[in-house]
């Protein structure tokens, strides 16, 4: 046993990126991830970067176009359904949560001053008041320019190039899966800039949606608080989804067990 251990520990510690269905996602530590987070905006990469939980491994495995989408991005993990895939498929949880939620405040607390950012998500009564949150919230970087989420397929590469003519450093996009994942991938290039998907991040910043009490988060069932939040819309994602997305991480260790390479689960 205790080989087989020191095998999983050496393969764990060795591994840069956790493969969970069709994402792969990055072994980090929130200050790892604030660092590589910064470096890409101080660069200006042209990058994009999102989060990883069991809804994301669930539509990855069922929507082609976001799987595509999602094997552009940098995923961080978010969420303890990952953690358990993580326990079983490699031995131990990820280091630290890391969700948007979170993570985005912070980063953009050590921005240098003057920073650049732009918002991209929400209706359009939504961004203006999200936009004027962050602008109070974060005195140190320049809210450049926000847009209303509300836009079709066809009209994303329109929206892209009115954001890169804002020249913004960092761009938030909160429009949720799968578009802002699509969105933000097809559009790497012409954006110019890092941008991070930070899902309902734009709407709880304008006050549209609430956050879990502090002791919900701590114990990391905020999902239950948005699951009786909006029961009707997320019902199905996290009752439903979640089995479905253990029974496919089950079926991944199956495969992994058995020296097959499964990824199509």
């Amino acid at each position: 046993m205790e080989v087989l251990m020191s095998r999983s520990r050496l393969r764990i510690e060795a591994s840069e990126k956790r493969r969970l269905g069709h994402v792969e996602v990055e072994v980090e530590t929130q200050r790892g991830a604030l660092s590589r987070l910064r470096t890409a905006v101080e660069a200006r990469s042209c990058s994009t970067w999102g989060f990883c939980n069991a809804h994301t491994v669930n539509m990855a495995a069922e929507d082609v176009r976001f799987r595509a989408a999602v094997g552009e991005i940098t995923m961080f993990n978010d969420g303890v359904g990952v953690d358990i895939a993580s326990r079983l498929l490699f031995g131990a949880a990820f280091p630290e949560n890391l969700n948007g939620t979170d993570l985005t405040p912070a980063l953009l607390e050590m921005l240098p001053e003057g920073t650049k950012v732009y918002l991209v998500g929400g209706s359009p009564d939504t961004a203006v008041r999200a936009a004027e949150a962050f602008s109070a919230m974060h005195p140190n970087v320049r809210l450049v320019g926000c847009h209303h989420g509300y836009f079709s397929d066809h009209q994303g590469s329109l929206v892209a190039n009115q954001v890169a003519a804002a020249d913004p450093d960092l761009i938030l996009v909160g429009m949720g899966h799968p578009k802002q994942e699509i969105w933000a991938a097809s559009n790497m290039r012409a954006l110019k800039a890092p941008s991070l998907c930070v899902g309902a991040l734009i709407d709880r910043a304008a006050g549209a949606i609430p956050r879990a009490p502090l002791w919900m988060r701590q114990l990391r069932v905020e999902w239950l608080f948005r699951l009786l939040l909006e029961p009707r819309r997320l019902a199905k994602r996290y009752l439903w989804g979640n089995g479905v997305f253990l029974i496919r991480v089950w079926r991944q260790h199956r495969a992994s067990s058995s020296g097959k390479l499964q990824t199509h689960v």
